[in-house]
């Protein structure tokens, strides 16, 4: 809480110093992964059988949580959505879909730019995603591997571009 505040200070004080010209993106710069990001297809290599056509996450820190919500768009045309807001201490989180509830996650911060992702189902994780943003900013890697006993399917990594749009639709 006192960090974004002291954050919010000085963005503040340095709009001022510099006449205004400070985006109200920057006073989240502390943050690397905070932002909307766009799936890139091209660079993505995705084995399930659902492939998404579009995707979007935008994802958003308050305080000491983070904000995700996921727009997917596939292209039989159906549209899903998640949302979550966790702590990166690794507490589970209810993970809210387009249909009903969906297997939690919780998340720790593996170092500045990557932030490991479990997934559990009846205190089993059966998923994790390492996530891992790129010096300059401007690419998030998501590499998903599967843990369900059996499966030996190949991992899933998803490289998405930051948008730098104030909304972005899929």
């Amino acid at each position: 809480m006192y960090r974004r505040v002291w954050l919010a200070v000085i963005a503040l004080w340095l709009s001022a110093v510099s006449g205004g010209a400070l985006a109200v993106d920057d006073i989240h710069a502390a943050d690397p992964f905070d932002g909307q990001w766009r799936l890139d297809l091209e660079r993505s290599r995705i084995t399930c059988r659902d492939r998404p056509a579009r995707m979007l996450i935008t994802l958003r820190t308050v305080g000491q949580l983070v904000s995700y919500t996921s727009e997917t768009l596939y292209s039989n045309g159906r549209i899903s959505r998640a949302h979550y807001t966790a702590g990166y201490d690794g507490t589970p989180a209810l993970v809210t879909g387009s249909f009903a509830l969906m297997i939690p996650v919780s998340l720790k911060h593996i170092d500045s730019n990557t932030v490991e992702a479990s997934y559990v189902r009846g205190f089993q994780v059966i998923a994790t995603s390492r996530r891992v943003v790129s010096e300059d900013g401007n690419l998030m890697t998501v590499t998903t591997n599967s843990n369900v006993p059996g499966d030996k399917s190949i991992p899933d990594v998803s490289v998405f571009v930051r948008t730098h749009e104030r909304t972005a639709d899929l």
